[in-house]
């Protein structure tokens, strides 16, 4: 009774949440369209993506290091004042005494910082456009994987409604030879038994669709319609050691994190550079009225001075920031290390379930084949006398159950598939050619890392044609 309770609340919100999105958007009933919308509406791939232009940004303030400083200083007010000599008063007076001063500084030397910042900035930047890509094939696996729930789910429960009305039919039909005297009870009873226990597991299979219905609209952006199962190809090499080969070169992960370790060594070196010379060039032009009521013209300077600092001791802390770097570099570098180990694993993982998989969806094909077999011969001995009625209904049995564990074994190889493209780099929406216009993340980068002054045009995505 438990069971059955929960599988009919199951059922029921599978109901209401079909009637709740009946007027929504158009329903994406491919799996190419499943993709298409994740692709187009999902807010987690959209806030990656202002965060690499936030990123672009450094290397515009690391460039800074080489353009000039420019600062204009006013001032203005009044004053009395009063002069004397020996004693004795020789002027006094009101002056509103105006003072300007324009001072440019240009760096010259930094202790090689600006070329490190640069870069670590563009190294970061490079690493950004990584975790990108990362964050797009987990959209798109993601959206995949809601999909083929879906598409399992209904299998699943298409079986047990087949099953169910099947099973519905021969429960009358024992009913009429017991009521001839053919037949006992107890063939009744074994009928009705089996069929509660289909109606039962369809009404899980309801709540579970339910379920997945929901997580497709959260990923996709829409609820689903009768979706198929697609048809999935990969151009693999030919041993796990070379896929795993591959994914190490291109998995979005490893190439993060390798240039995570390039910007934390650059970082060491820009640490080192506060403990050398700084040399800027200085200019400064400075226009002064009204200083004083002895002498109230207007009084004009320039000059431009090299200026050289050399720090000798300051309080050890440009010291501990070059040990912090020392030990954060070596903290990327074994992070790095831990990428590929794990990216290694997780494509390792994923060639075993495809190819298990692969031999789980052709033997579970030739089972379903056998077990159909057997049922058409059981029913037909059952018409002679020499099979009962629980022998037609454990045949049935074993029928749904294959034919269930043959719907996960495809479900399950096309998700190790995708994973595969995921682990290698090729599960993104330019290398699945989705029809979609594919964003360009160095359009802003182009836009912005060379620019002297301004704001953002906006803080929107901004889809650009590939170079």
């Amino acid at each position: 009774m438990w069971y059955g309770g929960r599988a009919l609340r199951g059922s029921v919100v599978c109901v209401a949440m079909t009637l709740l999105y009946a007027g929504s958007s158009a329903h994406a009933e491919s799996f190419t369209d499943a993709l298409t919308s994740a692709y187009h509406n999902n807010p987690s791939l959209e806030a990656e993506r202002a965060k690499l232009r936030a990123t672009d940004e450094q290397v515009a303030q690391a460039l800074g290091g080489w353009r000039p400083d420019i600062e204009a200083d006013a001032e203005a007010g009044k004053a009395r004042q009063n002069a004397s000599g020996n004693g004795f008063p020789v002027n006094s007076g009101n002056v509103t005494p105006r003072d300007t001063n324009l001072t440019i500084t240009q760096p010259v030397f930094s202790g090689f910082r600006t070329v490190a910042e640069v870069r670590s900035a563009k190294a970061a930047v490079m690493a950004q456009r990584a975790d990108l890509a990362d964050a797009e094939q987990k959209l798109l696996l993601d959206a995949a994987k809601a999909y083929l729930d879906v598409v399992e789910d209904q299998r699943t429960l298409a079986i047990d409604q087949n099953q169910e009305s099947v099973l519905q039919t021969e429960l009358d039909e024992v009913k009429d030879r017991l009521h001839i005297g053919e037949l006992k009870k107890t063939d009744v009873a074994q009928a009705q038994s089996r069929l509660k226990g289909v109606m039962v597991s369809r009404l899980q299979a309801e709540g579970d669709l339910a379920s997945r219905r929901m997580t497709y609209m959260r990923v996709v952006g829409q609820m689903p319609d009768q979706l198929e199962q697609p048809d999935l190809t990969l151009d693999l090499p030919k041993t796990d050691e070379d896929v795993v080969n591959l994914a190490l070169r291109n998995n979005p992960v490893v190439i993060a994190a390798a240039y995570g370790a390039q910007a934390a060594h650059a970082d060491i070196i820009s640490a080192q550079g506060n403990l050398l010379p700084q040399v800027n060039l200085v200019g400064s032009l400075t226009d002064s009225v009204d200083q004083s009521s002895l002498s109230p013209e207007r009084e004009n300077s320039a000059s431009i001075v090299a200026k050289m600092s050399v720090p000798l001791y300051r309080s050890g802390i440009d010291y501990s920031k070059t040990r912090a770097a020392q030990q954060a570099a070596a903290q990327k570098k074994f992070e790095l290390q831990d990428a590929r180990d794990r990216t290694r694993e997780s494509t390792q993982n994923a060639w075993e379930a495809f190819t298990t998989a692969q031999a789980a969806v052709k033997g579970f094909g030739e089972v379903v084949d056998a077990a159909s077999d057997a049922l058409d011969g059981v029913r037909t001995e059952a018409k002679f006398g020499t099979r009962t009625t629980l022998d037609i209904l454990n045949a049935e049995q074993e029928l749904l159950q294959d034919k269930i564990s043959l719907v996960k074994a495809e479900h399950d190889e096309a998700l190790a598939l995708l994973e595969l493209r995921a682990a290698i780099g090729e599960l993104t929406a330019e290398s699945l050619h989705l029809p979609v216009t594919i964003y360009d993340p160095a359009q802003n980068y182009n836009r912005v890392h060379n620019q002297w002054a301004g704001f953002a045009q906006n803080t929107q995505d901004n889809p650009g044609d590939k170079p």
